[in-house]
């Protein structure tokens, strides 16, 4: 059996967290920007005060730093520090060929 086709169960476990961990980073830049609409706050460069279709009234007070906003920013940037490492590592961790169980725990475990 080859290490990096889908018939290796260990490498489909790979493939699915990756797929989960990607997926989990666009949905917190997603997150972050509609709280920026939602809350007219959290923009970061003074091009932002610029009218536009969703910012049709800027203020200064909208490149005010807020939790709200920030917080997914943070965990965007956390996951962005990594998330990469985690795929390089774990290819390596396929090509041991461990127990379908233990490389289970590990790969969950991770998040």
């Amino acid at each position: 059996m080859e290490l990096y086709t889908l018939e290796n169960p260990v490498f489909q476990m790979y493939l699915f967290v990756v797929a989960v961990s990607v997926a989990k980073m666009m949905y917190q830049n997603l997150l972050a920007s509609i709280r920026m609409v939602v809350s007219g706050t959290g923009m970061q460069s003074p091009e932002d005060l610029r009218p536009g279709l969703l910012n049709p009234d800027p203020k200064l007070s909208q490149l005010s730093a807020g939790d709200y906003v920030d917080r997914p920013r943070r965990i965007l940037q956390t996951d962005l520090e990594v998330n990469p490492a985690f795929w390089v590592v774990g290819l390596g961790f396929v090509a041991v060929n461990p127990p379908l169980l233990f490389a289970e725990i590990l790969f969950v475990g991770f998040f």
